[in-house]
């Protein structure tokens, strides 16, 4: 009987689906087994290499890492854009560059800053194929209630700087330099994090949480003279975007891509071990209601108007 049905009956459709999923897991389990071989491979052939050695080791990691070496990707030939009452096609690989450029300024741009959306539009109308900008609502603002607004935020404000002023933990023991046990405690949110895609400096997780004491101390130097003298390398300002598919829409279509910022690990490091010494701080002055992440445990809030957010 089963074999009589065709193939958009609602049961085939589900042994589909079953199989789907069965095949996805044995995939990603796989995908995990070969990475903790990798690891306890690596590890092993550490052990014995000399300083040279590992030195070298390290390095055509990096390349990997950093995807040097590797031929050419596969470039895609058409996208389209449509985002904001703008609406654009790019039919080549390097139109295509422009316009993922464009889309990057547009998802963060400031609608008040007329003249540079405006200077975009027209690079964007150059360096593609097809663009159109139709009529787009500009923003309103009922003038009363953010009067309102800005008059309680301007409270708030004042509320938090007296009660930091009174706060029973010193400032001195927020500017102090970061301590050994301040890293590796920041180090060791690493270990879920191994794998993740690196910045542009191309220092992956594994790295720093494999390293030795001695690039450990190293790190805590460059990190505590940053601290100290209150700027960072220009490097550390470049970021890396990358889009991510959301699972919906058609793939040529920019919108159906969200943009991440990929940073460097030793930045990474730096801003969670701030975050560390901060949030007892903070913590004690946000309402329970307050959406968003809880900062001290890294966390999600729950039961939050904007907990989804």
């Amino acid at each position: 009987m089963i074999s009589k049905l065709g193939p958009g009956s609602v049961f085939k459709q589900q042994q589909a689906a079953a199989m789907t999923r069965q095949l996805r897991a044995k995939y990603f389990a796989m995908s995990r087994d070969t990475h903790k071989t990798r690891v306890a491979r690596d590890i092993e052939r550490v052990k014995d290499m000399s300083s040279t050695d590992k030195s070298k080791f390290l390095h055509s990691k990096i390349k990997r890492a950093t995807d040097a070496g590797k031929g050419p990707a596969t470039q895609a030939t058409y996208a389209t854009m449509t985002f904001e009452g703008r609406r654009a096609v790019a039919t080549n690989p390097d139109q295509i560059k422009q316009l993922i450029n464009s889309y990057t300024h547009y998802v963060s741009m400031d609608s008040s800053k007329t003249d540079e959306n405006a200077a975009w539009d027209r690079c964007t109308k150059r360096g593609t194929a097809k663009f159109s900008k139709g009529d787009v609502k500009t923003d309103e603002f009922d003038e009363e209630f953010k009067h309102n607004i800005d008059s309680r935020v301007h409270t708030i404000r004042e509320e938090l700087h007296s009660d930091l002023m009174n706060s029973p933990i010193p400032h001195t023991s927020l500017n102090k330099l970061f301590t050994p046990k301040e890293l590796q405690t920041a180090i060791k949110r690493l270990k879920t994090k191994l794998w993740k895609a690196c910045g542009l400096d191309g220092i992956q997780n594994w790295m720093i949480y494999y390293s030795g004491c001695e690039i450990q101390e190293c790190i805590l130097d460059t990190l505590n003279q940053c601290w100290i003298q209150g700027t960072y390398p220009d490097r550390w300002y470049d970021t890396l975007i990358s889009y991510i598919y959301k699972g919906k829409g058609p793939l040529h279509e920019l919108t159906s891509y969200r943009p991440i910022a990929l940073t460097s690990t030793l930045v990474n490091l730096l801003k969670t071990m701030m975050l560390a010494r901060i949030a007892p701080v903070i913590s004690s002055h946000i309402h329970e209601s307050q959406g968003g992440y809880d900062i001290q445990n890294g966390i999600r809030l729950q039961g939050t108007a904007m907990g989804t957010r």
